[in-house]
Parts: C-alpha cells; sequence; structure tokens
C-alpha cells in the first residue's frame, strides 16, 4: 500500500494554497539581487543595469543628482545616510550588492525587465525592497523618496502603475520595506514590461537604495483528488485531477 503517497500529495498542495494566497511561496519567474554574493566580490560593482535611466558611478560612489552605484553597504554620506546593509544579507556587510541612488528632481527609469511566455489570467506578483537613504533624523528637512511600479504591454501602452507613496526615513542598517503590486495578465498578452520608476520631484533628498526585485506567479489554491479512493497499490494506475 501506499497511503504515504497520499499523504505527501495533500501536505505539497496544502503547502501550495497557504502560501499563494499572499504569494509569498509564488513560482519565482524572475529575481534581481544586483549579484555580489561571494565574500571575494569587490565592495562594489563595475557593471551598470541595463536601461537604467541614471547614471552610473563605477568608482562606487552614488553621491550627486542623477547617480547611481552598485555596493555591498550604503554609502556612508555624513549622518544624513543611513548605512544600509544589503538586504539579501542582513547584517552582513560583505556579502550582496544593492542598488543606492541619489535621485533627480526628473522622474527617471530605474529598472526595467520584459517577462515572455505568459499566460491570459494568471496572476503576477512584482515586487521590491527598497528604503529611504535618509535617516530618520533629518526626513523633514530632505524630499523622500517615492517609486511607481508601470507594466506595459510590448507596444508601450501602460496596463497598470502603482505608487509606493513616500518612503519613511531609515532608523537602522536593514530597514527595508518590500512594495509590490498584483497584476492579471489580459487576454491577447503573452509578455509584458515591468519598470521602476523615480517618482520623486527634488533633488534635495530623494535617495534610495533597493534590491532583490521579484517577479513571482501567484499559483491559485489547488486540491487533489486521487480516483476511485485514497488507496494507492503498487503498480496501480491512478488519475490525478486538479481543481
Amino acid at each position: 500500500m501506499k497511503k504515504i503517497l497520499l499523504y505527501t500529495l495533500l501536505l505539497l498542495f496544502a503547502f501550495i494554497e497557504a502560501k499563494s494566497q499572499v504569494c509569498i511561496g509564488g513560482t519565482i519567474l524572475f529575481k534581481e539581487d544586483f549579484g555580489g554574493n561571494l565574500v571575494e566580490d569587490p565592495d562594489h560593482s563595475t557593471m551598470a543595469i541595463p536601461e537604467c535611466g541614471f547614471v552610473f558611478k563605477a568608482d562606487g560612489d552614488p553621491r550627486g543628482a542623477g547617480n547611481y552605484a552598485i555596493r555591498k553597504e550604503g554609502w556612508y554620506h555624513g549622518n544624513w545616510w543611513t548605512h544600509m546593509d544589503d538586504h539579501t544579507y542582513p547584517n552582513d556587510k560583505t556579502r550582496g550588492y544593492l542598488m543606492q541612488v541619489d535621485a533627480s528632481a526628473t522622474p527617471g527609469q530605474f529598472f526595467k525587465r520584459q517577462i515572455d511566455d505568459l499566460c491570459a489570467g494568471v496572476s503576477l506578483y512584482f515586487s521590491v525592497w527598497a528604503a529611504n537613504s535618509i535617516n530618520q533624523a533629518y526626513e523633514n528637512q530632505f524630499q523622500k523618496a517615492s517609486l511607481s511600479f508601470v507594466i506595459e504591454d510590448i507596444n508601450g501602452n501602460v496596463l497598470l502603475t502603482e505608487n509606493t507613496g513616500l518612503m519613511p526615513g531609515t532608523t537602522n542598517d536593514n530597514d527595508w520595506n518590500q512594495y509590490g503590486a498584483t497584476f492579471t495578465v489580459p487576454l491577447g498578452q503573452s509578455s509584458i514590461i515591468f519598470k521602476i520608476l523615480n517618482n520623486g520631484n527634488s533633488s534635495s533628498g530623494n535617495d534610495l537604495v533597493l534590491d532583490d526585485i521579484e517577479v513571482r506567479l501567484c499559483v491559485p489554491p489547488t486540491s487533489v483528488i486521487i480516483s476511485p479512493n485514497d488507496t494507492v497499490c503498487k503498480n496501480q494506475t491512478v488519475t490525478l485531477e486538479g481543481q
């Protein structure tokens, strides 16, 4: 008898159902952590982000309106910038790159990615871990950072726009927040373009860090029925029905 098989299957699908409600356990279609995951990697990257609309600083210094750098830790810019840890490896400034931006007053594109081979009707969750670089003690003296998530079809037609609102000042090196948006792929679409944009309107402040950008497939709740009964014997043919 293989009753253990049925029990294992039920546990598996119960896990999928529980996780999919908030899409935490959804299948990852794409993830960008910016690399630098080895201790021996340099403290900053010399590789720019494709299609980023800001100026890449290969020397690792992101200061200056409209500049960004890819670093293992936030730049120490006096007391008003929090010295952030990488989100992927909290409390470890030897591994993992983050993207630090000294954004300008002009809206611009931080990140862009095309996701292909999608099925109409599926739900996707787009997310990023982000934080205001400005320390909370100084947040009222500077413009707070703000992001927009934009989903487009491949012809540039906007399908969804979501804003994060103003990000609060940070209080410690791991004061990250996750921001996200859920999107259902419409009929006739198999590819979409995901963008993260600067939504701030000032170069005084408007400084932020980004990490662990993800696109997840939100799997709907699933149950499994084994016909004709719940007992499976060796070499027996069974039918699995998904509902």
